[in-house]
């Protein structure tokens, strides 16, 4: 590292080089940080220099104290840390950093830059931290020259190292770089499906050019009947509970879908047509009927009894399609064309809930093949085996006959199931995800994603937080995500969170309360938890850079599921309602010192949190007020959500506070 410049040749003439870096690190971190903070960031990165030492421990017990205070006072005494506050400052007018220290909670990743600078060999540092950004911009004012920032408000320069200043939600890490990204899983037999023309997967099949024919029809024909079906999150009445372990106010372990029937009453079919799709359709309706009966005119009834059989496991009688020395071709052609079908149905209704826009290729990889009975297997056993009714409450957009005409209990999917059989069509991953056992954070279900050769993450991961449909799909990626950290085999889990329940009791009741926000929505960035278990995820929350706190995308999904109000749709964005009494809670108090969480004195007086229009802010207020009070996010009325939580409140009988979110212009 060199010194170039003749006003800081003569700051640091008399210095060694390391100390000279040490006194310029300690003028800027005293300028930007409370002196607990600058104590905990220098002793974790010395710690981390030293530790291939052998006496690394011993000189840090022994030194530490003195070796930081005389640091501090050459600093003074050389004028480095006026200089520095000088740089703070017109940072500060620049609007580039934001007034106030640097919070204690953004010690480990401004060690992570100090040791990067100190001792990596790598050209670049990505962060998402404009503290960061302000401190490598001060450091390279007082003369260590080396280092540039670039991104938002600082001047890009050709230096040997590079601060990245980026808003975006995935950011590369180099401390997240060499993870084990598919660690036990196996690779199986698999399948390459276009996303343009799935249908010409089934070409490959080693088999005639008609039965290829067929089976091509038989996948269109599969995905027109699966038009008629979709996949939505559960739609929660008031104090409507659904299976699986429980939480505080009524709040579930995992987010959970059912399938919609869209189609019309069924006719009258044969009852081996009818029992191919009640085994291996979570819907049965005219639509479906009538595409199985088309396909399979020709084939018997003993044939179709006999494709039935194919996918109920290896204790069932004729279960020979995958045994080689099975020739029938009558059967297997049969097969091909049943396998296509149920194939093309299941694309079709799973491709709506993954977003592939960003894929360079339009393709993905399925864990099936030709003569395969693998995947219908795990719907048939696993998936549409997942019947329950509601426990009370009126069940709403439930289809109340699905199976020809005859009522069936609706089937409640969780999330985690969904993802395993997403990583089957798209990651070729057929592995159960493991169950994970949290006894505080109730998080036995969930799994946030997959790092295989591609990542298949949940939408809030990746910040798409606008509405329950969009925290209810996923997303596919193909670019690197060495900044999501993940396990051994490549899954991604959340965290445990910043402890942020420090609650301020508010009197003060204001009327006529209109919406609000603030200028600028917040940001979400995936890191690492530091603090647990680094192979764990969260999402570090900043506004303009300014770190606020972290939160789990796995418990704000299931609270914000919970709580979302659904549009009105009475009223325009000009003709917004208002609360007649409420408590007005804004981002300022979440970044107060300490930070404070709002609550109305009074439990029939709201408090409505100022987050009009923004959409990550809202997601925001939904995962630090969990679990604390009634929360109603409101869409497009705020009057709604105060309605629907009296209804809560009436129905399950606790007087708690209550919360209302701002709305969006929908």
């Amino acid at each position: 590292m060199s010194f170039q410049g003749s006003d800081a040749e003569k700051v640091v003439e008399d210095m060694g080089r390391f100390t000279a870096i040490m006194v310029c690190i300690v003028a800027t971190l005293d300028s930007f940080a409370a002196l607990s903070v600058v104590r905990r960031v220098l002793r974790s990165v010395l710690t981390e220099l030293l530790k291939t030492t052998d006496t690394g421990e011993d000189l840090l017990s022994s030194q530490y104290a003195s070796r930081l205070n005389a640091w501090r006072s050459t600093a003074c005494l050389r004028g480095l840390f006026i200089e520095a506050q000088a740089v703070r400052q017109a940072l500060i007018d620049q609007e580039v950093v934001m007034s106030g220290y640097i919070p204690l909670e953004e010690s480990t990743h401004m060690s992570h830059f100090l040791v990067w600078l100190l001792s990596n060999d790598a050209p670049f540092f990505t962060t998402a931290s404009s503290d960061v950004a302000g401190v490598a911009t001060c450091l390279s004012k007082l003369g260590i020259d080396i280092i540039s920032v670039e991104g938002k408000g600082f001047d890009s320069l050709e230096t040997p190292c590079r601060v990245i200043y980026s808003k975006e939600t995935l950011l590369r890490d180099q401390y997240q770089l060499g993870l084990n990204t598919n660690g036990g899983l196996m690779r199986q037999q698999s399948i390459n499906v276009s996303i343009v023309h799935p249908e010409e997967c089934v070409s490959i099949f080693p088999t005639e050019i008609a039965v290829h024919n067929r089976c091509r029809s038989a996948w269109k024909s599969g995905q027109q009947a699966a038009r008629f079906v979709s996949l939505d999150l559960v739609r929660l009445e008031v104090g409507e509970k659904l299976p699986g372990a429980r939480l505080g106010l009524g709040q579930f372990s995992d987010i959970y879908y059912t399938f919609i029937d869209r189609g019309t009453e069924c006719g009258r079919v044969s009852s081996e047509v009818n029992d191919l799709a009640v085994a291996h359709a979570p819907v049965v309706n005219n639509e479906l009927l009538s595409a199985l009966e088309q396909t399979f005119e020709h084939e018997s009834s003993e044939l179709l009894t006999w494709l039935s059989s194919q996918t109920r496991g290896e204790d069932a009688e004729d279960y020979d399609i995958l045994d080689p020395d099975m020739l029938d071709r009558v059967k297997i052609n049969a097969f091909c064309a049943f396998q296509s079908f149920f194939m093309g149905y299941y694309y079709e209704i799973f491709f709506r809930v993954v977003d592939t826009s960003s894929l360079s290729l339009q393709a993905v990889e399925g864990s099936w093949g030709f003569r395969s009975s693998d995947f219908l297997f795990y719907v048939r056993t696993r998936v549409l085996s997942q019947r329950s009714s509601p426990e009370g409450g009126k069940r709403t957009n439930m289809p109340e006959t699905t199976r020809s005409g005859q009522e069936s209990p609706a089937r409640y999917i969780s999330r985690q199931l969904i993802l395993q059989v997403l990583s089957r069509l798209f990651l070729n991953q057929p592995n159960d995800i493991p169950l994970i056992s949290s006894t505080s954070e109730h998080s036995v279900h969930w799994c946030m994603g997959i790092v295989a050769k591609r990542t298949l993450v949940i939408n809030s991961l990746l910040g798409k937080c606008h509405s329950i449909e969009e925290i209810g799909h996923f997303t596919l990626l193909d670019v690197d995500v060495g900044g999501i950290p993940r396990n051994s085999e490549g899954l991604i889990r959340p965290g445990l969170p910043d402890n942020f329940k420090v609650l301020d009791v508010i009197d003060s009741v204001q009327e006529n309360v209109a919406e609000s926000s603030p200028v600028e929505d917040v940001t979400l960035h995936i890191e690492a938890d530091w603090e647990a278990n680094p192979d764990t995820s969260l999402l570090c929350v900043r506004y303009k850079g300014r770190r606020i706190t972290t939160i789990s995308p796995a418990k704000a999904d299931r609270a914000f599921w919970e709580a979302y109000v659904e549009p009105t749709r009475k009223q325009s964005s000009q003709q917004r309602t208002r609360l007649q009494h409420a408590v007005p809670a804004e981002l300022s108090h979440l970044m107060a010192s300490p930070p404070r969480l709002i609550m109305s004195q009074y439990v029939g007086v709201p408090v409505l949190f100022q987050a009009f229009n923004k959409v990550r802010l809202r997601y925001t207020a939904v995962a630090l007020y969990d679990g604390c009070c009634n929360i109603q996010v409101a869409s497009d009325c705020v009057e709604a959500a105060l309605a629907r939580g009296n209804r809560w409140r009436e129905k399950v009988r606790i007087k708690v506070p209550m919360l209302v979110i701002a709305g969006l212009d929908l």
